[in-house]
């Protein structure tokens, strides 16, 4: 199952290859979920968070992945 991970095949290729990523491959293999131009980014990142906060309510369960 992690070999059809496009996102384990980036963490593999990256330390053996030293390879650079367009910003369109980052967003294809999901380490870029979303572009903003520079005038929009602030908004748009605070839309996130907002979108995101409920995981809050969570935090003992997802708390494990920032340890």
């Amino acid at each position: 199952m992690q070999d059809q991970c496009p996102f384990s095949q980036v963490l593999r290729q990256q330390p053996k290859f030293a390879k650079e990523w367009t910003a369109k491959e980052t967003f294809e293999i999901g380490i870029v979920q979303e572009f903003a131009d520079e005038s929009t980014v602030i908004r748009k990142a605070i839309q996130r968070a907002h979108s995101l906060a409920h995981l809050v309510e969570r935090r003992e369960i997802f708390g494990w992945t920032k340890e």
